[in-house]
């Protein structure tokens, strides 16, 4: 300045003070699901993997973690989300790409991004699907895999039962006939 004082941007008061030395690389992971093993076998899953991998490649981001599963959108114990949050918590990676917010979450989506949020992830949704089912063809698949789960616990309960009868009653065969 005329005067002799000098100004400084906060930006270079920053870099001097080594708060900010260069534009940071932001680290990206990526979130691939599908609900069905047959939707997997169609390759669904492998196409929506490799557009959100060039989708990294794209907006210049550094891929930090990869993610694809099978499993329902209204399960809670997925390995691969849970994998995620905790990845997100440890501070593995900034952002988060899906390709569409169903693709996170059926219900509870805004949870997950407040999730992520808390640990200073951003979730960025990609693009829909082109060749993707419609929302409710896939909420009904989704709903049928929550049934058999119910279905499946409710017969294992009774199937474990018929086979303590089951050995019970060898068991006191087996006792009389050595006697």
């Amino acid at each position: 300045m005329p005067s002799g004082a000098r100004r400084y941007s906060t930006d270079q008061l920053d870099a001097f003070v080594g708060l900010r030395t260069a534009p940071a690389t932001r680290r990206a992971a990526v979130y691939a699901r599908v609900s069905s093993a047959k939707q997997k076998a169609e390759g669904n899953l492998d196409r929506q993997h490799k557009r959100l991998l060039a989708e990294v490649g794209r907006r210049g981001l550094v891929l930090a973690m990869d993610v694809a599963e099978v499993a329902s959108g209204v399960n809670e114990n997925r390995r691969g989300l849970a994998r995620l949050l905790k990845a997100a918590a440890n501070g593995r990676f900034d952002v988060l790409l899906v390709e569409h917010q169903d693709r996170l979450a059926r219900f509870g989506y805004r949870y997950l991004v407040a999730a992520f949020a808390a640990s200073g992830v951003e979730v960025e949704v990609v693009e829909d699907d082109p060749g993707r089912k419609e929302p409710t063809a896939e909420l009904v698949d989704d709903l049928l895999a929550i049934v058999m789960v119910f279905a499946a616990r409710i017969y294992g309960k009774r199937a474990s039962v018929v086979r303590s009868k089951v050995k019970a009653a060898l068991a006191q065969e087996a006792a009389e006939a050595a006697a």
